[in-house]
This record gives structure tokens, sequence and C-alpha cells, in this order.
């Protein structure tokens, strides 16, 4: 199992099986290797073999592998060779050892509560502000929970997997026949767990759930740390999604408890933090962890020669000269593929890390619709508010002193809308491409080299894309 992912969702289709007691228990049983073993000679030639495509499972039907069938020996193959045999494929569909099949999907399940979901779904201005308003629940991934039968063989073990083998499987111990899986799941991963008694015998066994990729965001729960998710998922230039577990954006580290540090360094694999702070507060020492101050400033404030406005609320919104040595500086780390994983955070992961998140996202060709909803998605944590530009009644309408209300007077000021606007306006090129324009304003403000571009965009989306146009 990859280090990066972790659990935290929840089988509401298990619920179901509290209902029907004992009834659900499923006994201990072998599961395949599904290692590949080579055929020994034999008279069988396999002239007549059958290529099965790939079927995926479904909520209530097994699916199958690709492979090949030869009805003459009665036996399954991966290869249209006939060399590299399945085994147990003569048992039949029904049997759990045969290596063709593919467990069903107990359920599909998304890592987003419900307002956030109604926010990613709006589409009107006002829509969009009632769903921003109904910010009840914090941003990381829901809960969910498995029961079974207590059969008083306590403690029990809980397995889970991202394939079917169990190959590397993250086990988790527990006295109690109600366990919570919480902690960071991937959109679009089938996940597979089981669960045994005290004497090896499976209570639950070859169970398995999807979790929902309707929505590219992928929220995270990792104690002690508030505002946290990746910037991966997102749908950069060309149609490409950027990968998940590159990097993540949240607040500060200041509270991270020994779990979270477990779960951050340890299943995440985090190998580089960019602190984005000007205090230098190294909130997490860990020899695990290369730490890297980049300090910036946010919005409009990355900007050369922005106007100040005669304006308490906002003057100290001008141009910070040491910004644009903090951008270059987290560039030429992220341009190092050994660097990765990264968090980037400032307090908040709010408005630097929002920044950060345009910059590095918006070069890689994510649209800027898509740049507002994560950086509005802090208005969802313990870090209050945060919206594209003013709110005026029922409208988002923009405020040229980028001034923030929405009743209450001691919001943040928060200018996104502006930063978009001057960037387009100050660094854009002939093709009208916001890509274009934040490569343009790396290059001439913060003196970034087109080999550091290239590098970052080349490791963030695992291959080469082509941003001249």
């Amino acid at each position: 199992m990859k280090k990066k992912i972790f659990p935290i969702i929840l089988i509401t289709s298990i619920l179901s099986f509290t209902a029907f007691g004992a009834s659900f228990i499923i006994q201990q049983k072998p599961v395949a290797t599904h290692k590949y073993q080579q055929v020994k000679a034999e008279n069988c030639t396999h002239s007549n073999v059958e290529h099965h495509e790939r079927v995926s499972p479904t909520l209530s039907k097994s699916g199958h592998i690709e492979y090949y069938y030869c009805p003459s020996c009665a036996k399954s193959f991966y290869d249209a060779g006939c060399t590299q045999e399945i085994p147990n494929s003569n048992y039949g569909e029904n049997n759990k050892l045969d290596g063709r099949y593919l467990a069903p999907i107990t359920g599909t399940f998304s890592l987003l509560k419900k307002n956030i979901r109604q926010y990613l779904d709006a589409k009107t201005e006002s829509a969009i502000i009632l769903a921003l308003r109904n910010k009840s629940n914090y941003n990381d991934q829901c809960e969910r929970v498995l029961t079974w039968q207590d059969t008083g063989n306590g403690p029990f073990t809980v397995e889970l997997s991202e394939d079917r083998e169990f190959t590397n499987p993250d086990s988790y111990t527990t006295n109690s026949n109600i366990f919570v899986f919480d902690g960071i799941f991937v959109p679009g991963q089938t996940y597979y767990y089981r669960v045994k008694d005290v004497n090896s015998n499976y209570l639950l066994d070859d169970c398995s759930f999807r979790v929902d990729d309707t929505y590219s965001v992928r929220t995270m729960r990792v104690d002690g740390v508030a505002n946290m998710r990746d910037i991966g998922g997102w749908t950069a230039k060309d149609g490409i999604k950027i990968p998940y577990g590159k990097v993540y954006r949240g607040g500060n580290l200041a509270s991270i408890t020994p779990e979270g540090i477990e779960t951050f360094l340890g299943k995440l694999g985090i190998k580089t933090e960019i602190d984005l702070r000007e205090d230098n507060s190294h909130d997490l020492d860990d020899a695990r962890l290369n730490y890297q101050q980049c300090a910036i400033w946010n919005y409009t404030r990355i900007i050369p020669d922005y106007e100040v406005f005669n304006d308490a609320h906002t003057a100290s919104l001008g141009f910070d000269s040491n910004s644009p040595a903090g951008i270059k500086k987290f560039f030429e780390l992220m341009a190092n593929a050994n660097n990765y994983p990264f968090y980037a955070h400032c307090t908040a992961g709010a408005d630097r890390t929002g920044t950060f998140a345009f910059l590095i996202n918006g070069l890689l060709g994510v649209s800027y619709e898509d740049l507002t909803k994560d950086f509005e998605l802090t208005t969802f944590s313990i870090y209050g508010n945060r919206y594209r530009s003013d709110v005026v009644e029922e409208t988002m309408t923009f405020n040229p002193k980028g001034t923030f209300n929405d009743g209450d007077p001691t919001a943040l000021v928060a200018i996104w809308d502006r930063l978009y606007m001057v960037m387009m306006q100050k660094y854009g090129t002939q093709n009208g491409k916001l890509y274009s324009a934040i490569e343009n304003y790396l290059k001439t403000v913060c003196g970034i080299s087109d080999e550091t571009i290239a590098a970052v965009r080349y490791n963030m989306l695992d291959q080469v894309v082509d941003f001249s146009n």
C-alpha cells in the first residue's frame, strides 16, 4: 500500500449488516496471492485461447481482470502466450480463491461533507454565497463507521488495503465492534477491508468500497492540523489531472499530535515543509522533515508597483519587496523531484498559502474558476471567511479597494479577484492565458529560469506538456 494514502471513510452499507445479526459473518478463508507461476510442460498447445477483457466490479456483482482462457485444459492465464497461469482459475466465480475475479464494491462514499458538495455544485452568485455561509462543518474528511457483531472474542483487528490480496495493509486494533475509518483517502481509489477476532477468525472478509471522485477535491484529516488538503486533483492544461500526493496545503503545525506526525511523515511521507511566514516558527522539529522558510506576502503584495489605496484598512496591501525571493526559493525547491511530497503553509493555510497555490496550480493551467474554489474552501475551516470579493447583500461585487465585509467588520481583507486581474493586466501575453501571465511574472519579477519552470511543471504533472500556446 502506498504510504501516502490512509483511512477516514465509513461504510454506510455495512450498517445494514447489523440488522441481520450474525447472518453476515463470513468464516475465515485464505486469500489469493495472484502471483505469476510458470506453466509446466504438458500436452495442451493452447491453440483455442479465449481473450476476456477486464470487467469492473459493481456494487452488487463481481468483475474480473483481463485474462486468457484455454477451454482445452480449463486454465486461465495473464498473457496471450499462456506462460503465466492465474492461480486457482478452475474454482469458478463464486470461489474467492479464483485469481481472475474482483470483489464487488460494497459502496461508494464521498470524502466531502454535504455543505462543501453544495458549494462545489453552486453555479450562481447567490447559490455560491449561500453555500459559503453554510459552514457549520469543517473541511476535513467525513467519518464513516464500520460495525460488526460483537462475538466477545476481542480485541479485533481491522485491516485496510488498496489491493484485494492485502499485500501491505494498514492494521488497527480495537476492543469495540465499532471502528471509525479516519484518515486520508484518495478520490477514485477502491479500498478493501476485513475484520478478524483474537483467534484470527474473519468476521468480515473480502469487503470493499470505492471513494467517490465526482469532486476532485481531496480534503485531509491529520490530527492537530487544520485546513489541510491536497492541491492535486484539479484539471490542468489539456485536461490533465494533477496527481494527488505531490503537494499539500494547510495551516501551521504548532498543534500537530504524535498521531498526526505519524500520518504526516509516515503515511503521507511528506519530505519538505515550505513555511511561507516571516517569523521562522519551525513548529515541527523532526529529522525526517526538511524545513524551508520561503517567506512571502499575500495577494497583490507580490505584484511590484501595485497601487496602495489611501485607506488605513487597505494600505498594507502594497508590494512587499521580499516576496519575489521567497517565491523563487520555493520554485527552485519544487524543481528537484527528490524534495517531494511538500507541505506548504502559513498560519491559517489561507492567504499566503492561497497565493502559493494560485502560482503553482495557475502555472499548470488550472482555471481561475477552480483556483477560486480552492481558495474559498478555507471558509469551511476554523480560520474563517475567505471570499473571492466583497459581498453586498446576495451579490459578490468587485470593490476596487478590496475591502471585505459580510456583516463582520473584523473579517480579513481578501482581494482574491484583484490578484487575478492585476496579474493578467501587467503580465498577460497575447494568448490571454493565466498560465502564460504567471510564467511571465515568475521570469521577470522573481528571476526564475525557464529550466526551473519546466522542471516544476514536469514534477507536478508527471509528463511533458506544451505551454507555448
